[in-house]
């Protein structure tokens, strides 16, 4: 799979998802995406949505616990507002 950044490096953004969802799970009854963003969408979700982080977003972490800054676990009603936003 091409992360929407390898777009940007190759030229191709215009081109590029503003959104991939990479994986989706129930937790606890509620659908949650992971998904992965480019630059400038996972820079308006930290500054325009602060609020809602650890509550309808989070970062998402690996397996050695490093951040990932363009990868979400995002809540259904918060992948409806970026998809209104960004698709």
């Amino acid at each position: 799979m091409i992360h929407p950044d390898d777009l940007l490096a190759m030229n191709l953004v215009g081109t590029a998802p503003k959104i991939l969802i990479l994986t989706k799970r129930l937790v606890d009854g509620e659908q949650w995406y992971t998904i992965s963003c480019l630059r400038e969408t996972s820079i308006w979700i930290r500054t325009e949505h602060s609020e809602q982080e650890n509550k309808l977003w989070f970062y998402n972490i690996d397996a050695k616990w490093r951040i990932n800054f363009n990868i979400f676990d995002v809540h259904e009603k918060f992948y409806s507002i970026l998809a209104l936003r960004w698709l």
